[in-house]
């Protein structure tokens, strides 16, 4: 099948007939064998299969697989979740030159000629020891052209791993630095990269959007938000939602649900939370929205208003725990969901109903270098603990600074396999409550 690789919408058209298809089909009509299934890694082969149908050759090139149309082309991986399908994995840009990206400004880098204009393939992942070609079948494909908050998340990345490096701390990176792009270990365990300004070996790195942007690029394409913040930086998100909350300090939750979300259930759990998007929502601006494409999650923090210890611990997404026993911290779904944490902080006197806790603060938060060792630390501890030691045994919030594991299923029937096939609650990862108080107290709470 031919198409004009000048022209984007040549492009587009050509990749819409791959919608429906599964992978047999389309080496098939690619003419190619389909024994290049790899059973570890399919989505290697898929997106090597995608490659061949826009006859693009394997290749190292600073520009968009497309040049002429200025195309990168990506395809992700999606499984399914609790809430529907989402990214299986990272998506991996371009690799870092510690070296140029020290000297040289984002402007005609690889990280910015690659990110103009994507060409996403969205594919379903097949579970099992051995992923077949009739089951990976192609969901949708989105031609996006960068916006203003792509640009700030590359922008912000970029110059934080360029600042690293004339520091002569590339070694010290980590992916949880900066978010929805971050610095990812790529290739080789063990392998090692240069940097300028230091004689210690550096991991060998990619910038690569999270799974969280992806899974929301695959969600949003049939209904893009065109009420987004126009935007310079991620300080400037911050500010807004600051000057948007802050008439309402003071204000309990029940008022403000009534005056500004009186869709939202007095009596549901998640009272507080949902009229809090409800606002940051609403406007001429989507402020929730915005957040949540730059990688923060918001999160209510009830708290003791004389000590500001929290009413609750701060959770983290439910997880596999064979999937966290079998994966280390830098491949981990914790790390790459690891961003900014806005709070809202909510004086909560002993005994008060969440609808009369009142509205005392907005902080936003980023876990630093040293925290992101503590976490990687106890993220380890835990891997060993799920595969070797019983439930009653694994580290509690009194013996880990950060993190510790508890339920977070729906009710005591809600369970999944240990790595030793017994059934447990289902569980996440939490910030342990005093951590959170640490947190509220440092920033101004």
């Amino acid at each position: 099948m031919r198409f004009d690789a000048t022209d984007r919408e040549s492009v587009l058209r050509h990749g819409l007939l791959l919608v429906g298809r599964n992978a047999e089909e389309i080496a098939q009509t690619a003419s190619e064998d389909t024994n290049v299934w790899d059973p570890n890694s399919s989505k290697g082969s898929v997106g090597q299969l995608v490659e061949r149908w826009f006859g693009i050759e394997t290749n190292s090139d600073a520009g968009p697989d497309l040049a002429e149309a200025g195309i990168e082309i990506k395809s992700v991986p999606l499984h399914a979740a609790r809430r529907g399908l989402k990214s299986k994995e990272r998506t991996s840009i371009t690799i870092i030159d510690y070296h140029r990206a020290a000297v040289e400004p984002f402007e005609g880098t690889s990280l910015d000629l690659k990110t103009r204009l994507t060409l996403y393939v969205f594919f379903l992942w097949s579970h099992g020891t051995i992923a077949k070609g009739e089951d990976q079948r192609i969901l949708k494909v989105v031609l996006h052209e960068r916006d203003q908050l792509d640009l700030v998340a590359l922008t912000d990345a970029y110059k934080h791993v360029g600042q690293a490096a004339r520091e002569g701390r590339a070694h010290l990176l980590s992916e949880g630095d900066t978010s929805p792009v971050g610095a990812a270990t790529k290739g080789a365990k063990g392998k090692t990269r240069t940097q300028p300004f230091s004689k210690a070996p550096a991991k060998p790195r990619a910038f690569a959007w999270r799974p969280f942007y992806t899974t929301s690029l695959f969600q949003r394409a049939d209904n893009p938000t065109p009420r987004l913040p126009v935007v310079r930086s991620i300080e400037d998100v911050a500010r807004r939602v600051r000057e948007r909350l802050e008439p309402f300090v003071g204000a309990e939750v029940e008022q403000l649900r009534a005056r500004h979300a009186s869709q939202v259930n007095p009596k549901a759990n998640n009272v507080a939370a949902a009229t809090f998007r409800r606002i940051l929502s609403g406007g001429d601006e989507d402020l929730m929205t915005a957040l949540e494409r730059l990688g923060t999650t918001m999160r209510v923090s009830r708290v003791d208003p004389k000590t500001l210890r929290p009413r609750e611990a701060v959770s983290f997404t439910p997880f596999d725990f064979r999937e966290v026993a079998a994966t280390p911290w830098e491949e981990s779904e914790v790390l790459a969901m690891l961003g900014r944490i806005l709070f809202i902080v909510l004086d909560a006197p002993k005994g008060a109903k969440v609808g009369e806790a009142r509205l005392r603060s907005v902080v936003m938060w980023s876990a630093g270098p040293e925290t992101i060792a503590s976490m990687e630390r106890e993220y380890e501890r835990f891997r060993r603990a799920f595969r070797e030691e019983p439930p009653s045994e694994w580290p509690g919030q009194r013996t880990t600074e950060v993190l510790h594991v508890r339920p977070h299923g729906r009710d005591g029937r809600d369970v999944v396999p240990l790595p030793n096939g017994r059934m447990h609650v289902r569980s996440s990862l939490w910030l342990n409550q005093r951590f959170v108080q640490g947190v509220i107290s440092q920033l101004g709470a």
